[in-house]
């Protein structure tokens, strides 16, 4: 179909179209380049690049730490570690949580009095009751 001279408004609409399609296209890729995929894509190499350095740097830091710690060291943390997980290292804790541990570091028992840095059990001196410690704690 052809458009004949009197036909200007319609002219003036198709064109006016186009232009609008052709502007939200424009405006759609301008915006496509800026979210962060296309950064991404953009700067590929450059987040490579990122990544492994702080790969590098956490694979150094590992190595660094292994070696200042002396081996030693590491078979001492290996037999306390032991220890706490076995039923020695339950009961202390069992000890320690009940307060035990910290009423024998104070001498604090009512009677109980310190000689040569040893706490000795003694009679209550309000009382006349001597004061034990039950060891045995059930979980």
């Amino acid at each position: 179909m052809r458009l004949g001279q009197g036909d200007v408004l319609l002219s003036l609409l198709i064109v006016y179209a186009s232009l609008m399609t052709f502007l939200g296209r424009t405006i759609a890729a301008v915006e496509a380049s800026r979210s962060p995929s296309a950064w991404l894509a953009r700067h590929r190499g450059l987040v490579i690049a990122l990544f492994l350095a702080v790969l590098a740097l956490a694979a150094g830091a590992f190595a660094l730490g292994q070696a200042s710690v002396p081996e030693a060291a590491q078979r001492d943390i290996a037999k306390v570690l032991h220890w706490a997980f076995s039923e020695e290292g339950a009961r202390a804790r069992r000890m320690s949580d009940s307060g035990v541990l910290k009423l024998l570091e104070d001498c604090s028992i009512p009677g109980w009095r310190m000689e040569d840095d040893v706490c000795r059990p003694g009679p209550d001196p309000s009382t006349g009751a001597i004061w034990g410690i039950r060891t045995l704690i059930k979980p």
